[in-house]
């Protein structure tokens, strides 16, 4: 028998009493009282709350309750209740008292968080690598058409003679597009589509670095970041409208938010991804993969404090980036061309943006 204190629902005064632990129950009686009424409860009756490791309180849906400060009463009751009321958060919640409720509350909110910003983007991402090409196809031409952009022709079609002298590797029908524009930018759309601005040409100065940057930007196609970082922004309705069988919903959330696709900035591990297939296209090719360095260099090189180029905004230039380009092509050196057929449309788009 273990000693405690009972008190009823009718008054606060304390009884001195003596418990006896069972399987799945307890009794008690009033130790002066020898015929007083002995008291019986089921564990299942019971909610358990440490006070601390020497004190806890059991009380009873109907009986009132008792207050036990016996360390090897304690020890004892945890082990058989544990066993009777299972191991739910809820219960072990009651059990620990307020400071288990701090903790486990702290735990799930830990939870929530990786969950929100980690695990769910990194599903919804998943899942992008799942949709048939068709929606790729359907996003870009939503994006393109919604842009407020007037296409330059002739411009257009130098660029795309140009491309069409380079094996890009891509299942896409790739387009080629130049926009007139003092903004120096280029960016992909998914499906294929490429724009280059006309002041990014004027920077321009060699073959070799217009190759690089429609090779980047063929690469951000060809691994469909814009559609991953546009599943990674919608995670959370992307993954629950997956997880419900409504890929038709997903399809239209993408849809209906094709235009932000313009202003998606691609994270390290996307812009890396892009540098190094790149890199690849350019060797494959036999062009000098330096290209790809002296344009990162002429981006770098801009004044800021005129204008902050938007291809550095949404491709951001950072720190290591030339570094490891430059590690990149140390380990990777390959022989280049001249690249005869490329010379006479890059002549006549210096001669057109100059």
């Amino acid at each position: 028998m273990y000693p405690g204190k009972y008190y009823n629902d009718q008054t606060s005064a304390l009884t001195q009493v003596n418990i006896t632990l069972f399987d799945t129950y307890l009794e008690f009686k009033p130790v002066e009282n020898i015929k007083a009424t002995r008291h019986s409860w089921n564990f299942d009756e019971i909610q358990f709350l440490e006070i601390n490791k020497n004190f806890v309180k059991l009380i009873h849906s109907t009986d009132g309750g008792l207050e036990i400060r016996d360390p090897e009463f304690i020890q004892t009751f945890k082990k058989l209740y544990s066993h009777t009321r299972g191991t739910s958060i809820y219960s072990m919640v009651l059990r620990g008292g307020t400071k288990a409720a701090f903790l486990t509350a702290g735990i799930l909110f830990a939870i929530l968080v990786i969950c929100y910003f980690f695990v769910i983007p990194w599903g919804a991402e998943k899942i992008a690598g799942q949709l048939p090409k068709s929606v790729d196809r359907e996003v870009g031409q939503a994006a393109r058409a919604a842009l407020d952009e007037t296409i330059d022709t002739a411009g257009s079609k130098l660029l795309t003679e140009f491309a069409s002298g380079i094996n890009w590797k891509s299942d896409d029908t790739l387009r080629f597009s130049v926009v007139k524009s003092e903004v120096v930018n280029a960016y992909a759309l998914p499906g294929g589509y490429i724009v280059v601005y006309s002041e990014l040409l004027k920077k321009i100065q060699t073959k070799e670095e217009l190759a690089a940057l429609l090779a980047h930007e063929v690469s951000h196609v060809n691994h469909r970041h814009s559609i991953r970082k546009l599943c990674k922004d919608l995670s959370t309705s992307i993954l629950v409208n997956t997880i419900l069988g409504n890929i038709g919903a997903v399809s239209a959330s993408l849809y209906s938010n094709a235009t932000t696709i313009y202003n998606l900035r691609y994270s390290r591990e996307y812009e890396k991804e892009a540098d190094i297939e790149g890199l690849e296209l350019l060797r494959t090719n036999h062009i000098d993969q330096k290209g790809m360095l002296d344009l990162m260099k002429i981006l770098s090189g801009i004044d800021k404090k005129i204008a902050v180029p938007t291809f550095l905004s949404t491709h951001p230039l950072t720190g290591n980036r030339i570094n490891y380009l430059e590690q990149q092509i140390k380990e990777h050196p390959s022989s280049y061309t001249d690249m005869p057929a490329l010379n006479g449309p890059f002549r006549a788009l210096k001669k057109l943006y100059h």
